[in-house]
């Protein structure tokens, strides 16, 4: 028996059947050839497999209150912006940021250039650059920064097409009221990105909209021991179409609340997506 057939779909694409045990049972995989753009793994047989890309938040030391809609993120206090290019910003505890993340920065006085959504560098555990800005200012005072979550390189080629699979969130502590997450997908960078305050993208942020997920179905309890000690996973499953932009390999998620909630300090926020190349 041949270990492949190979057919050819609608718009001529081929499929490869591949045996996966000597019983003769196939399963289809959607072979591609090396130019086409996709989101997924591919072997060195031109077999794709979904790809998984995490990302992390980790709250400051600090308890706040979250309502229903509220943005789900980190609430870093900026103690300085430099008047430099890159702007290097200050923040008053350790960030827990890498170089890659990116933040919306808000309420900055004095250096006002600071203000917007960035790309980071990291500079030191209580600093970050900000990629490709320039100071106009001495900071007077004032200044937040949230984190948005990126998802790099999800996209094999720049502009990539696939589909969204599903995912899995992972919350490091565990309370009588659990968190119901959504996680919004973006293919460019959200601006006016806050934690704790109403999720209000504009009309032009909305047209960049690529996906949603929510995990508001029962988590799973890896452990319910009360407090940090316990944590929680939350599934959730997709099969909704999603693109990178033009010029760009990465997508960006927001997270938001679907019920009241008060995490605990420090609590850590890990977010898994899941994608496949497209059929």
């Amino acid at each position: 028996m041949a270990d492949n057939i190979t057919v050819r779909d609608a718009n001529g694409s081929p499929i490869v059947m591949k045996a996966t045990d000597s019983s003769g049972v196939y399963t289809p995989h959607h072979k591609l050839d090396a130019n086409e753009e996709f989101i997924g793994n591919v072997g060195s047989n031109g077999i794709i497999t979904p790809y998984s890309e995490l990302a992390t938040i980790i709250r400051p030391a600090t308890t706040t209150t979250y309502s229903i809609n509220d943005v789900l993120s980190t609430d870093l206090v900026v103690m300085a912006a430099s008047n430099a290019a890159p702007i290097e910003i200050q923040t008053s505890a350790a960030h827990n940021l890498i170089t890659g993340c990116a933040v919306t920065i808000a309420g900055v006085t004095g250096n006002t250039a600071a203000n917007g959504s960035w790309l980071i560098t990291k500079t030191a555990a209580d600093k970050f650059s900000l990629n490709g800005s320039a100071g106009n200012g001495a900071w007077v005072s004032g200044g937040s920064a949230a984190q948005i979550l990126v998802f790099q390189n999800i996209a094999r080629l720049n502009g990539g097409m696939g589909m969204l699979l599903g995912g899995t969130i992972l919350v490091d502590e565990y309370q009588a009221v659990l968190p119901q997450i959504r996680l919004h997908l973006f293919d460019t960078l959200p601006s006016s990105v806050q934690d704790n305050l109403p999720h209000a993208p504009t009309d032009a942020q909305m047209r960049t909209l690529q996906a949603v997920l929510d995990f508001n179905f029962s988590p799973v309890a890896g452990n319910n021991t009360a407090g940090a000690s316990g944590n929680l996973a939350h599934i959730a499953m997709s099969s909704q179409w999603i693109n990178t932009a033009a010029g760009s390999k990465d997508l960006y998620g927001v997270l938001t609340l679907l019920n009241a909630y008060i995490p605990l300090a420090g609590t850590r926020v890990d977010v898994r997506i899941r994608v496949g190349a497209r059929s």
